[in-house]
């Protein structure tokens, strides 16, 4: 059992670093038509309307859970690429997420402070979309994912550029408690 749930990985990951998992890559996505998978997605995401975010705000969580980060991505400057070692990841992650229906996962995305503001709150969306639909293409159920993209506030001064491309993961139950 074992063998054939890493076999299956390896597979996804392969094919998520040969085509890549981004609007660039992804002609269908570029053409702003909706395609039978993200058409699916969305129905999914607005049928569920997550019991994470109608019991969860966004800054009651991020308020409540600067201790209990499980993971980070990060991403190359203007970029909304995930690469191999992160894609790992939140592959990871999205299993375990995908046999614990009641834990909600929140993604806080992040930019640099380069570029004008709108643009960077922009990039952080996209980033956590990224994130988002790896996700859920792995299995995780939308309505266990709270999205928030930041831009570039709450940039940690001290922190490098790279270390501000990110999008961080917090776990918590669907009541809130973490």
């Amino acid at each position: 059992m074992l063998k054939l749930k890493t076999g299956k990985l390896a597979v996804l990951l392969t094919l998520f670093f040969m085509v890549g998992f981004s609007h660039a890559a992804n002609p269908l996505l570029k053409t702003g038509k909706p395609t039978g998978l993200t058409t699916q997605i969305n129905q999914v995401d607005e049928q569920t309307q997550s019991h994470c975010t109608t019991l969860i705000s966004p800054s009651k969580f991020l308020d409540q859970s600067a201790g209990f980060k499980k993971g980070v991505t990060y991403f190359s400057h203007d970029s909304i690429l995930i690469s191999q070692p992160f894609v790992e990841l939140i592959a990871k992650q999205a299993e375990q997420l995908s046999h614990h229906s009641d834990t909600c996962v929140f993604l806080a995305g992040y930019s640099d402070s380069i570029g004008p503001a709108p643009y960077n709150q922009q990039l952080s969306l996209e980033r956590v979309e990224e994130v988002a639909k790896m996700m859920i293409y792995l299995g995780v159920n939308p309505g266990q994912i709270i999205k928030v993209g930041y831009g570039e506030q709450f940039v940690e001064a001290e922190s490098k550029l790279a270390k501000q491309r990110r999008v961080d993961w917090y776990l918590t139950d669907a009541l809130g408690k973490l």
